[in-house]
């Protein structure tokens, strides 16, 4: 069999995520590889079971004389949880860490995946490395709380970000758009996109300190349909799609549409991490549209088939 021959930085990712993982007692093993669409997929081996991580040239690209290379991680939970989740994806996904919660008539499993690129790639295999181990834990804690009558430990840990990373945020960003400086936090209006929360908790359920990540998408965007927006529908088409990462999953929060993903303390220390979630949340929320009108097309036709 031949092998799959990905272009140096793309094999400078893996390697770089590999590293990663290692932090973790992980590691990537090769299960497949397969040439005529340029994929390979891995398996890693984690407390919780196993998760697939593959890395493959995207359908786009196949023609182009350069291709693009998209990483995806799939952490799959147990079949008899898909009937059971189906349906309450909205409202699970506001605890999301670094990967969503997407269900189908099959099968039901935390995703996440980011586009390959030659820059920050210590940074973005680091969050992929990440995501790959504490998506799933993250979500499976959150369906303990919701759903059992346990009181959940309180953790509490002092988050990592302070009022001086908010104010160098607010100090780097101005030409942004307006935002405002809360107590350990800040709102950053990403004009005409929408809205970036971020807030330093100490309090994560599984991770104790952090950052959470909170993108709103303005009502006009979801205008036009006869019925709410399918958030379900929405992760799924982000994560085949999207070219801004999905570290993190679509929710509702009241009326509002929003991305959550909570950062945990730990990867704070990745280099131009604070920039770089502010350049994906632009991308997200820029691009938003188009995923919203993806996921209502899918939605007429499994109501006209």
């Amino acid at each position: 069999m031949d092998n799959v021959a990905f272009p140096e930085y793309v094999e400078t990712f893996i390697a770089a995520t590999n590293g990663y993982l290692a932090s973790f007692e992980a590691k990537l093993d090769v299960a497949t590889e397969n040439l005529a669409i340029e994929a390979r997929h891995y398996q890693i081996s984690t407390r919780d079971g196993s998760v697939d991580f593959v890395v493959h040239r995207t359908s786009r690209s196949f023609n182009e004389p350069v291709g693009e290379y998209r990483a995806r991680v799939c952490a799959p939970l147990k079949p008899d949880f898909a009937e059971f989740l189906r349906g309450k994806e909205a409202d699970l996904n506001r605890f999301a860490t670094l990967g969503a919660l997407v269900t189908t008539e099959k099968d039901a499993s935390v995703l996440c995946q980011c586009l390959i690129q030659p820059d920050f790639i210590e940074t973005t295999a680091g969050v992929l490395a990440a995501a790959s181990i504490c998506a799933r834990p993250s979500i499976l804690e959150s369906l303990r709380r919701a759903f059992s009558e346990e009181t959940a430990p309180v953790v509490e840990k002092l988050s990592a970000w302070t009022d001086l990373d908010f104010e160098q945020l607010q100090y780097d960003y101005a030409h942004l758009g307006v935002s405002e400086l809360g107590r350990r936090g800040i709102a950053i209006r990403l004009y005409p996109y929408g809205e970036l929360l971020l807030d330093a908790v100490h309090n994560n359920p599984s991770w104790g300190g952090g950052l959470l990540c909170r993108s709103f998408v303005p009502a006009s965007v979801l205008a036009g349909g006869e019925s709410p927006i399918d958030i379900n529908a929405l992760n799924l088409w982000g994560n085949l799609v999207s070219d801004a990462p999905t570290f993190g999953g679509w929710c509702r929060v009241g009326e509002d549409v929003v991305f959550a993903q909570f950062i945990p303390n730990f990867m704070k220390g990745l280099p131009n991490f604070n920039d770089l979630l502010i350049d994906w949340a632009r991308s997200r929320l820029g691009s938003v549209k188009q995923l919203v009108d993806l996921a209502r097309e899918s939605e007429k036709q499994c109501l006209a088939g």
